[in-house]
């Protein structure tokens, strides 16, 4: 904090630090296709088992996941017929099977699905009359709960010169002299007053120092893992997907959602999505929002297109206190953005409008780039020249590398990202911005589900 004779500024430091803990995930996949001469049916059926070696709920979850291995296989029923079998099965029964929705950072302890479609007949002559799909599933996993806190460290004064005298007095004397005192020794009070025979001396020296006030504030994130139960079942067409969603998480307040989404796409190049989820005790990490976007896309030639996109998510009641602090940090967006693929590059400019959604982030001009001279090789940027959020990334650069291009080959991704935060002003006016690098390097073995 500013006022010593050396500076009037006010100096942050930001120190992270990251401790991570071992996850081992084995999982073993079913799936079941029947077919008459009419339509098909699948079963498909997910055993997972996660250890986690250290984690606040790791008897609890060990003992969940080790009775679930014993839940049962689904193999779904289908009638059988006098015709033969019809082998033109529907793909859209294997899409909307891999149209479920998963819970997002989570791991699968057991998913059990049928899905069912009319398979094609001679009289479907074109895309739109292909039947729908269905695919309804119960979930079980485990999903993170982040517990969050603000506290005060340490506060000290920290010397920065030597100590100097300002002013200096004393003086001495018996009885006989005008000194007058009071001192107390083992709670016992003695005056000049009622002393006979005394001889005093008393000195004082008034020294002055520089210092910093040093102020420590403490922010932890403790990410815990907690059982989570989930029903969810979509129906997918050629040019459009319906999906629900319900289920609750067992943490300490139990949270209970419900929620729904509808993508739609045309011939034309339109598309459309919107959607809802509601939540019972929303936090910071799980919360109801609205949310959509609508798209168009251009054709220019064989090897380019342009396409102008807007979209918005409207975070209804997310938590803004952590303890007994108030931290409205931001989750609303409302944006437009346009892109132009062409050849191996692509460009895009995002502008994210602020103060029109409550809790919404603010000004934001996003400038992306990426360029792949390879099939396996991905070189991308940002730069982000209008940025008014007090939590910033002004650019960053990464490169991904495909070992092989293949579907789940491993990869390699490297990436750099300027991060800039922003405390406000001091009380001179001095602004306080703490500006970071972050360096990652991930490997990453299979194809992410969505």
């Amino acid at each position: 904090f500013p006022g010593n004779t050396q500076s009037q500024k006010t100096e942050i430091e930001r120190e992270e630090e990251n401790d991570y803990t071992i996850a081992t995930t084995i999982s073993r996949v079913r799936q079941v296709v029947k077919a008459n001469d009419t339509e098909a049916v699948l079963g498909r059926t997910i055993h997972g088992f996660t250890v986690f070696f250290d984690d606040e709920n790791r008897g609890l979850n060990t003992a969940i996941q080790a009775g679930a291995q014993f839940l049962p296989d689904v193999i779904p029923e289908l009638k059988g017929s006098e015709n033969s079998v019809n082998s033109n099965i529907n793909r859209h029964l294997f899409l909307a099977a891999n149209n479920t929705r998963l819970p997002s950072n989570s791991f699968t302890i057991y998913s059990a699905g049928v899905g069912r479609a009319k398979s094609l007949t001679p009289d479907v002559t074109s895309l739109s009359e292909v039947p729908k799909g269905s695919y309804h599933s119960i979930w079980l996993g485990l999903s993170p709960k982040i517990d969050r806190s603000i506290n005060e460290g340490r506060t000290f004064y920290d010397p920065t010169g030597p100590q100097l005298a300002i002013a200096s007095a004393g003086a001495e004397g018996g009885a006989e002299s005008n000194v007058e005192l009071e001192s107390a020794v083992n709670q016992d009070t003695f005056s000049t007053a009622n002393l006979q025979d005394f001889y005093a001396q008393v000195y004082l020296s008034f020294l002055q120092q520089d210092a910093n006030f040093v102020r420590e504030s403490i922010y932890r994130e403790e990410t815990s893992y907690y059982p989570h139960v989930s029903f969810t079942g979509n129906w997918t067409g050629t040019q459009d997907v319906l999906r629900y969603y319900t289920g609750a998480i067992a943490s300490e307040e139990v949270k209970f959602y419900l929620g729904a989404d509808y993508t739609k796409s045309t011939v034309n190049g339109w598309s459309f999505r919107g959607g809802a989820i509601g939540y019972i005790n929303p936090d910071r990490d799980y919360y109801s929002q609205i949310f959509g976007n609508v798209a168009k896309r251009f054709r220019i030639s064989k090897n380019a297109n342009l396409t102008f996109s807007t979209f918005f998510n409207y975070a209804i009641d997310r938590d803004t206190r952590i303890g007994d602090t108030v931290n409205n940090s931001p989750a609303s967006e409302l944006a437009a953005s346009a892109r132009l693929n062409w050849r191996i590059a692509s460009v895009g400019v995002t502008y994210y409008f602020g103060d029109i959604l409550p809790n919404s982030f603010e000004d934001r001009l996003l400038l992306e780039f990426s360029i792949r001279p390879l099939k396996t090789v991905t070189f991308s940027g940002y730069v982000a020249p209008v940025d008014e959020t007090s939590n910033r990334s002004i650019y960053g650069a990464s490169v991904t590398w495909r070992l092989n291009n293949k579907y789940n080959s491993p990869t390699l991704s490297l990436n750099w990202q300027n991060q800039e935060y922003d405390y406000g002003q001091d009380p001179f006016g001095n602004n306080l911005i703490v500006n970071d690098n972050t360096f990652t390097v991930l490997f990453r073995m299979g194809k992410p589900a969505r």
